[in-house]
């Protein structure tokens, strides 16, 4: 399952891509893509649409196989924010930043034709990205005290961890109440997924004995 997400996943890139790509912007100095949203959809949307799946399978009983579907949604999901915004993180020259971003990649189905260099100024539109995927990860994570799996809740704390670092980015780039809004958001969801971790330890703990 996880193989087959991951696989469906730049597919779907891959074919929304092909749609919104202007091959032309060499030679018009115009952007690959018509904007920010244009580029979301081509990175995010896949994702999204996956995880929305991935949680119907958990709330229709198929846990196991939403599971799978779902760690590989947030991993991938988690590692897009993570492209985009390398350069700030690492703080290195150009050359330097292409590297890293091209060693990401395996990581990112979703990234067709290196799309998150087009989100690199777009804080708005990664900010929303990254709350929809902290969304779903609350809600597969839901599935965990009645399966614990490992690969889903390491996603899940991925996708917190990715949270938190652009949460930090934008308080740096962006107006002071922005920052504070969201830092209250991700608190609360921060908060909410700390009980859902206790619960489901004290689940997995029941169940070894």
């Amino acid at each position: 399952h996880a193989a087959a997400t991951y696989t469906l996943a730049g597919a779907l890139a891959a074919f929304a891509g092909s749609l919104l790509y202007n091959p032309d912007y060499l030679y018009t100095g115009a952007l690959p893509y018509d904007g920010a949203l244009a580029a979301a959809a081509v990175v995010v949307l896949p994702l999204l649409l996956l995880g929305v799946a991935a949680v119907a399978a958990v709330l229709r009983g198929h846990i196991a196989t939403g599971q799978a579907a779902g760690a590989v949604v947030l991993a991938a999901g988690a590692f897009v924010p993570l492209k985009a915004l390398v350069g700030e993180l690492a703080g290195v020259g150009p050359e330097a930043r292409y590297v890293m971003h091209l060693a990401l990649s395996p990581f990112a189905p979703t990234d067709w034709y290196n799309t998150s260099f087009a989100l690199r100024g777009a804080t708005g539109v990664l900010a929303g990205a990254i709350v929809a995927m902290v969304l779903l990860a609350l809600a597969l994570a839901t599935s965990l005290p009645r399966r614990p799996a490992a690969p889903l809740a390491a996603a899940a704390a991925l996708t917190l961890l990715v949270a938190a670092q652009l949460s930090l980015i934008l308080a740096l780039t962006q107006a002071v109440e922005n920052a504070e809004l969201l830092g209250q958001l991700l608190g609360a969801l921060a908060a909410l997924a700390a009980v859902l971790a206790v619960v489901v330890g004290r689940n997995a703990t029941l169940a070894a004995r």
